[in-house]
């Protein structure tokens, strides 16, 4: 009898964790859009089951976390509410991360990345387009299998899913776009557009479609033309030029000047309690040296 595992069977196993994977994701973004609900808040939830609706019923794509888009107004209450159950922070640009032991990872969105207007207009433009999506059960009981959530309509969920493509270039990013464009209606389309100057974003995203071959659909879009977020995506220059939002540079800025602070604190830590030194010993002995 051979040792080796059946192919089909190896199939099989790989679609049952996948829908496992899907299950427990729709089942968190569930719970946590209710517990943010129930807070007086209103999030829209924009990968994860959102992605998996854009690409239709049958999609098993995976998501790990859940992210959630809130207004300028409500942030702090939602780190409040994220905070009281035991949620820890880690800062970044245009989202921070929210991790707790055994509970799904939370990237909470004051904005998206990209746009060229302010966190006020992008959540005044996206709270307009959302619409009710139901998941798992559709229950939203306690320990029920899903519920009610709220997501963009596939209009301006096209837009983020485009925007999600100029920013990660493994593969199913562009994946997932071709996939959402192919279901969308002239009406969809004629929102995405809409959406897409109303952000300040309409070039990138046409760049996006053109990069996956989408060239009719990205004419819609006007000019394909990435504005830059980061300075290696097309130099300082053009850099400085993009009319990408200062805001979200300043915010870059911001991070990086704490990690920077962090860290020289954490030398002047060292060298007043005297472990500056006592690691320098250590490292000399590990090399040999006297």
């Amino acid at each position: 009898m051979s040792d080796e595992f059946p192919a089909e069977l190896a199939e099989v196993a790989a679609a049952g964790w996948r829908r496992q994977i899907v299950a427990r994701n729709d089942r968190d973004s569930a719970a946590l859009a209710a517990r943010f609900t129930a807070y007086g808040l209103h999030p829209i939830v924009l990968k994860g089951p959102a992605t998996r609706a854009a690409l239709g019923e049958a999609s098993e794509r995976t998501s790990s976390d859940v992210d959630l888009l809130v207004g300028p107004a409500e942030f702090n209450a939602a780190e409040r509410l994220l905070r009281s159950v035991g949620y820890r922070r880690v800062k970044g640009v245009h989202a921070d991360t929210w991790w707790a032991p055994g509970q799904p990872d939370v990237d909470l969105h004051w904005t998206i990345p990209r746009v060229g207007v302010d966190a006020r207009r992008v959540w005044e433009v996206l709270d307009s387009c959302r619409v009710p999506l139901l998941v798992g059960d559709g229950q939203g009981s306690p320990g029920g299998q899903g519920g009610r959530i709220e997501v963009l309509a596939p209009g301006p969920r096209l837009v983020h899913l485009a925007i999600h493509a100029t920013l990660d270039a493994t593969g199913r990013p562009q994946d997932d776009l071709r996939g959402a464009a192919a279901r969308l209606t002239p009406a969809d389309w004629e929102a995405a557009a809409t959406v897409a100057r109303d952000l300040n974003v309409a070039e990138s995203v046409a760049w996006a479609l053109a990069s996956v071959g989408l060239d009719a659909d990205a004419a819609r879009f006007g000019r394909p033309h990435l504005e830059p977020a980061m300075p290696h995506e097309a130099g300082f220059v053009a850099f400085v030029r993009s009319r990408v939002h200062w805001r979200e540079r300043l915010r870059r800025q911001q991070r990086l000047t704490e990690k920077w602070a962090t860290w020289n604190l954490g030398r002047l830590g060292r060298l007043v309690t005297g472990r500056a030194r006592l690691n320098q010993r250590i490292a000399m002995r590990l090399r040999g040296r006297p």
